[in-house]
């Protein structure tokens, strides 16, 4: 056996070999590894020969050094994930492979679902899905792989997916509703947030948008790493809940107000400049011409303010 370092570093170089495409390379540095390696280190020489082979064009070879992986590396889920991934990518490079593509990358999906590779080969494989079957056959089978990957991390994704592809409102909603109940921990749980309000706005649901952006605020303002890190959503989420209680309620002035606050609070995020911006012109609208000047001068904005 060689040292331990040496085989680290010759892994090293045989994986910068196999991504800068100097597969011949990488193929002899492999052979060499081969005797001196087992456990996690001969997956990652298998791993990396099947997708030299691919990138050679050599497909039987690769399917079979993909197979080798498969069986014999069960210990090592992300290698075994990030194979299947990286041969499958080769397929949808040739129109005769496509068929192949598809099949590996739900392979990933349904076989590694809580890798994050697994949320990559999903946007791939719905875009094929679409592009073959149409959205709705689409949908049809995303709502059948959600229900097969419902426990684990992958499964937000695939709701999103599937909910984005939905064009009836009130479905869309309920796809939306149900990712915010049932996965909080996702990274997606802001998005499915924001975009249920904004579907209960469209369908004249004020209230219901404002009560869902408050449990987005609440959350963010007692979550030390949602505070310091993500405040994007929370933005956002006030910033709608202005518009849903405007839409509710009526109240020019009040709406204004808010907005002016929101533009204090946020003043130098994406959203500040819009907000004073619909403070001005909902003053106008309310005749408020003493607030119009006010925000005027006090903001530097011109009467062309527009929306």
């Amino acid at each position: 056996m060689k040292p331990q370092g040496e085989v680290e570093q010759t892994l090293t170089v045989l994986e910068a070999r196999v991504a800068q495409r100097r597969y011949g390379e990488a193929l002899e540095l492999a052979q060499g590894l081969f005797p001196t390696t087992e456990g996690q280190a001969k997956c990652e020489v298998l791993s990396s020969c099947a997708r030299a082979y691919a990138g050679l064009g050599k497909m039987g070879k690769a399917f079979s050094m993909m197979k080798e992986v498969l069986s014999e590396c069960k210990d090592y889920p992300a290698i075994q994930a990030r194979t299947v991934f990286e041969i499958a990518s080769f397929c949808m490079e040739d129109a005769r492979l496509r068929r192949h593509a598809r099949a590996l990358l739900e392979q990933v999906v349904l076989g590694f679902p809580n890798e994050a590779i697994a949320k990559r080969a999903l946007m791939y494989l719905s875009d094929m899905m679409v592009a073959e079957g149409g959205r709705v056959v689409t949908i049809e089978k995303l709502a059948s792989i959600y229900r097969k990957v419902q426990e684990s991390d992958v499964a937000p994704n695939v709701l999103w997916t599937l909910g984005i592809l939905v064009k009836d409102e009130k479905r869309r909603l309920e796809i939306m509703l149900w990712l915010v109940e049932n996965h909080e921990g996702s990274g997606l749980w802001d998005d499915a947030i924001l975009e249920s309000a904004r579907i209960l706005m469209k369908l004249g649901k004020y209230w219901d948008a404002v009560e869902i952006l408050q449990r987005l605020e609440r959350r963010h303002e007692t979550s030390w790493f949602l505070v310091s890190y993500d405040t994007r959503a929370f933005e956002e989420a006030k910033f709608m809940e202005i518009e849903a209680r405007l839409l509710a309620t009526g109240d020019k002035r009040g709406a204004a107000k808010a907005y002016e606050r929101f533009f204090r609070e946020y003043n130098g995020s994406r959203l500040a400049k819009y907000a004073i911006r619909k403070a001005y012109n909902l003053y106008l609208d309310a005749r408020d011409m003493k607030s119009v000047e006010r925000v005027r001068r006090k903001y530097g904005l011109g009467r062309e303010v527009g929306p």
